[in-house]
């Protein structure tokens, strides 16, 4: 799932700007687009920033955290959830993103 970067987006604002961390402990920065609501859970939609994965849309089911006023997201493996998922985004991204599936 990505988007082609060579395509200009919007400005955003530095406050949609998250920084998560991999399994390998490493770093990175995505840009946060959308909350989206499927089948009784929410998912965030995020669009990675400068790393060689660059423009690859993520997704992961929202889930609360044992901290107050954080979330924790999950990594979702079943297919036709990220299917159906993705789906919403590029519909709600149609203009302002170029999707190269």
């Amino acid at each position: 799932m990505g988007y082609n970067e060579n395509d200009e987006m919007e400005e955003y604002d530095q406050e949609d700007i998250i920084t998560l961390t991999d399994e390998n402990g490493e770093q990175f920065q995505c840009l946060y687009l959308d909350t989206i609501e499927y089948e009784g859970a929410e998912y965030a939609a995020l669009l990675t920033l400068e790393t060689e994965d660059s423009g690859e849309i993520l997704i992961f089911r929202i889930e609360e955290s044992e901290y107050e006023d954080m979330d924790d997201y999950v990594s979702v493996e079943d297919e036709e959830v990220l299917a159906a998922v993705y789906a919403i985004v590029k519909e709600r991204f149609e203009g302002e993103l170029n999707f190269s599936d």
